[in-house]
């Protein structure tokens, strides 16, 4: 198996390619020879290119939670998320190059756009809970994914912001935030619809899986004796 070392360095191997070329120019005997391993090294270790940019961005993930600000906690819960995510661009910094590639690739091919959108609605997961914003259900699908929506759009404003004081970017960043305050206040409300509908549902189920259990009569009786 290979050792965690060695897979950082196909991670790392494949984020310099990244950088110098396009995302579907670069190939997996490329990759095996930047990172100087066999392909069958290459393999063992991950499945794909797409599972490779995977492993870079739980990398960033990681780096992030571990830089959580114990001073933000008194904060409200937007101003600990501009702050998550401002860190987060903070760690992404040397991989500008490489990002400027996947955003093409994925401007190019809306298949891609789409694993990508999977990746990262996984990381902004994380990035929530990071900044204590815990969510479950019909609220957690909608709003994970409408933060990785929004902060696509805040890494497009990043990666062609020249100033090194990031006003344009902490603009957007701000403004994606404020308009999900209202997103998510639509989010509640919808599910509060819903509520007596999947309570409903739920009982509906439960009823079924009753019905299904077979009775005491049918299954010889709880004193049925040899």
């Amino acid at each position: 198996m290979p050792t965690e070392k060695t897979r950082k360095r196909i991670v790392d191997s494949f984020m310099k390619l990244l950088s110098e070329q396009s995302y579907a120019s670069i190939t997996y005997a490329s990759i095996a020879e930047a990172s100087d391993v066999g392909l069958d090294v290459l393999r063992a270790s991950y499945d794909s290119k797409i599972d490779i940019l995977g492993a870079f961005v739980s990398q960033i993930d990681q780096k992030v939670l571990a830089e959580a600000d114990e001073d933000m906690e008194e904060e409200g819960a937007r101003e600990r998320l501009f702050d998550v995510l401002m860190t987060r661009l903070d760690f992404l910094a040397p991989h500008r190059a490489a990002l400027r590639h996947l955003r093409d690739a994925v401007e190019a091919s809306p298949g891609f756009g789409l694993e990508i959108q999977r990746i990262s609605a996984k990381s902004m997961e994380w990035m929530l809970a990071c900044a204590g914003i815990e969510l479950h259900g019909l609220r957690k699908v909608g709003v994970t994914n409408a933060l990785t929506v929004g902060f696509w759009r805040v890494l497009k404003v990043w990666l062609e912001e020249e100033d090194k004081g990031q006003p344009k970017t902490m603009a957007a960043l701000d403004q994606m935030l404020r308009e999900g305050q209202d997103w998510l206040r639509r989010v509640d409300k919808a599910q509060k619809r819903l509520s007596p509908f999947l309570k409903r549902m739920n009982e509906m189920r439960s009823g079924r899986r009753n019905r299904r259990q077979p009775s005491d009569e049918a299954s010889g009786g709880s004193d049925y004796q040899i």
